[in-house]
């Protein structure tokens, strides 16, 4: 996961340094920056306005990693409250914030062809 986040952040990187801050527009630089702030790699998902985030784990101090620890034991993931959490902070600054979840079929797809 963590090589995932880094070619995810160095895809960010690269085209801010192709197309320049000003071309990207302070609020996606925002975005992708309140997203790093808070343990995530980050990228468009296209050419703007929308970023996919991949959660790599806390970054923060070690006394705010032990409050966590306490509160979430698996630092792969977020728990109900961190996700509260960072649904109001990205609000409160003005994006949304949304887990992407995964579903997987009921049942195995069918293929048929008429020969």
């Amino acid at each position: 996961m963590k090589t995932l986040g880094s070619l995810m952040d160095r895809n960010f990187d690269q085209r801010k340094k192709l197309y320049s801050e000003k071309v990207i527009g302070q609020e996606n630089l925002k975005m992708i920056q309140l997203a790093r702030d808070n343990g995530f790699a980050a990228a468009f998902t296209g050419s703007g306005g929308a970023i996919n985030c991949l959660y790599l784990g806390d970054t923060t101090t070690q006394a705010t990693k032990k409050r966590k620890h306490e509160e979430n034991p698996d630092p792969t993931q977020i728990s109900p409250a961190e996700e509260d959490k960072l649904t109001k902070l990205f609000h409160d600054s003005g994006f949304h914030f949304e887990r992407a979840r995964i579903r997987t079929p009921s049942h195995e797809p069918t293929f048929s062809w008429d020969c």
